[in-house]
Formats: C-alpha cells, structure tokens, sequence
C-alpha cells in the first residue's frame, strides 16, 4: 500500500506537523477519479477574519510514459542512514517551521500544482462559498487548521486515498505477485464514494 514518512528536523516540528494533520478535514471527495491524477481545493485560515483557498492538483510524476515510482532502503522511522527528498521539492510553498523537513517513502511520486490562489472570508464562510462553487465539480474539498500549511493537508488526503485505494504496482510488489498481468488502470476511472464519514 502506497503511504507517506514525514522525517521531520526537531520535536516542535513533529508536534505541528501531527497538528495539521489532526486537525485535517476532507469534506469532499472527488466523485470520478483519473489514474495519476488528484484535483483538490484546500480552504484554510489564514486570520480571524480571512482565509486562503487554493486549486490544485497532484499528479503521479512520469518519465517518457512510465510513472515514477520512489523506492526506499532505509527505516523510515530512523534518523541514521538514507536521505529524504527535501520537502521543499514536492511542495512549494512550506511554512518556515517546516522547511529542512526530509519526506520519506513517496510512492507514487505526486508534486503538487497550484492553479489558483484566492483571499476568501472568514473559515466557515470560506468553507461554505467552496462547497457551494464546486458542487457540480469532480474535486476534492480540504479544509486544512492553517493555510500555510496546505501541502501537509494535501499529503494526508493523498495518504487516506492510497489506505482506500492501493496502488497496484505498490501491491504486487508487497504481495510477490510480479509480474503484473492487464491494464494498471490507465486512463480509466473509477467511482469513489463523494463524502468521508
């Protein structure tokens, strides 16, 4: 099953990183979904009085017409031995607290993309407007505890989704049951369920 290992630098940067990811929630799923291709709207505070909301998306990185895969031959939960890929290459904009912060075990590999970034209201008007916009859009709705931290709410939707919907390759490999036979999904889509309970 695909998942994600955050390494971050020092204690305090653990304890916001669990924060965010707590205080994480998915109103919305998107109802089809694309093989290798994950929109979202990320709608967070950034005051008492004001918030940002960003259109996005991640998408399963390639090289010619093969997806990139990450393999990882370290503990994940260790701090000696292998390196991470710096969190600042899959997300652009990370919080100061966060930077140097080392992301372990991607895979699939899935930079995030922002189409659009807009100031909206206060949280729960922001979070009403975004429901409202996108009803009859195939998108993920997050609300993330902190705008700032946008990119950790997108990787804990991703992470949930992969729990739900392993990666095929990812579990053969797991399975021992290589090689693969038929398609690996591509192109296709499938139905998920609209909303998380």
């Amino acid at each position: 099953m695909s998942r994600f290992h955050l390494k971050p630098k020092d204690y305090k940067s653990f304890e916001k990183l669990q924060e965010i990811i707590d205080g994480t929630k998915i109103l919305r799923t998107q109802d089809d979904l694309i093989h290798g291709h994950w929109d979202f709207v990320v709608v967070g505070p950034s005051s008492k009085n004001a918030s940002v909301i960003r259109e996005g998306y991640a998408q399963h990185a390639r090289i010619l017409n093969s997806s990139l895969y990450l393999a990882t031959l370290m503990n994940p939960f260790g701090r000696e031995g292998g390196v991470g890929i710096p969190i600042e290459d899959l997300i652009s904009e990370i919080p100061e607290d966060l930077k140097g912060m080392e992301v372990l075990q991607v895979d699939p590999v899935r930079p995030f993309s922002i189409k659009s970034q807009t100031e909206g209201p206060a949280l729960d008007a922001a979070v009403k407007q975004v429901l409202e916009f996108y009803e009859n859009k195939n998108i993920t709705i997050i609300q993330s505890p902190d705008e700032k931290y946008w990119g950790i709410s997108v990787m804990k939707y991703l992470n949930d989704f992969d729990r739900a919907f392993p990666d095929q390759l990812n579990e053969a490999i797991r399975k021992g049951s290589l090689p693969l036979k038929g398609s690996l999904l591509h192109g296709h889509s499938v139905q998920t369920p609209r909303y998380y309970n």
